[in-house]
């Protein structure tokens, strides 16, 4: 009778097929692709950060992480839909990915905010004044509304000032928004926790500015080949 030598293993058993792995590696990349690029993991951090300040300020769980979630997902979508012509020097990848999927992601976006601000209205009106602030601070924010000649026509081109607007719009509503649901006053450690985020933020939002005015120097320094004055497009704020 033969017998299976201890060499001898069934690599099925262990390893997937290639066609599997070949799958399990696409769809591995497209999610990856769909949480970098769509904004989806920075919903995830202000969740975190909004549990966070629950749990420093000892305060009940409520709707706020979610609603801040969906506010972040929906602002930080819509933005990078608005900017994909801006963006393509600076992060090629995700605005060939914002232009494939523009649409669906536009209108992910509206709905994620629709759904945030009716889901703020349980919290009363504080609540839903603060998940208002966000999408009115964008738009004042990214829209060219200054009477400024020249290429800076968005607030988001102005740097520092962009960043403390970002930075305070969120420090505002992931401090602010769980105490609002909860009816807790606002403490002096609600104070300090806020300055936290707020400075964490700045920094966040300012090292891609870095990055961004880099590029739009590299713009302005580069002779337009139908034309030979330059045009410096807008820049991106945020990451």
């Amino acid at each position: 009778m033969a017998t299976n030598s201890p060499n001898d293993t069934d690599d099925s058993t262990t390893v997937p097929p290639r066609p599997m792995r070949d799958r399990l590696h696409r769809f591995a990349g497209s999610a990856r692709d769909v949480l970098l690029y769509s904004s989806a993991y920075l919903a995830f951090i202000a969740v975190a950060e909004v549990l966070i300040v629950t749990e420093l300020l000892s305060l009940p769980l409520t709707p706020a992480p979610a609603i801040a979630g969906l506010l972040t997902f929906a602002v930080y979508g819509n933005d990078r839909v608005a900017d994909v012509e801006t963006d393509e020097q600076t992060t090629p990848a995700r605005t060939a990915f914002i232009r494939r999927y523009d649409r669906r992601l536009y209108t992910l976006s509206a709905l994620a905010y629709g759904l945030a601000v009716a889901l703020s209205v349980l919290g009363g009106p504080a609540a839903f004044a603060l998940a208002l602030v966000p999408g009115a601070i964008w738009v004042v924010y990214a829209l060219d509304w200054l009477p400024f000649s020249g290429h800076v026509n968005r607030l988001k081109q102005i740097f520092i000032l962009n960043s403390v607007l970002v930075a305070g719009a969120w420090a505002l509503v992931v401090v602010l928004l769980p105490i609002a649901f909860a009816g807790a006053p606002v403490t002096l450690t609600a104070g300090v926790v806020c300055l936290t985020f707020f400075l964490a933020t700045f920094v966040d939002v300012e090292i891609p500015n870095v990055r961004d005015r880099a590029a739009t120097e590299k713009r302005v320094s580069k002779p337009s080949p139908s034309s030979s004055v330059s045009v410096a497009p807008g820049t991106r704020s945020t990451v």
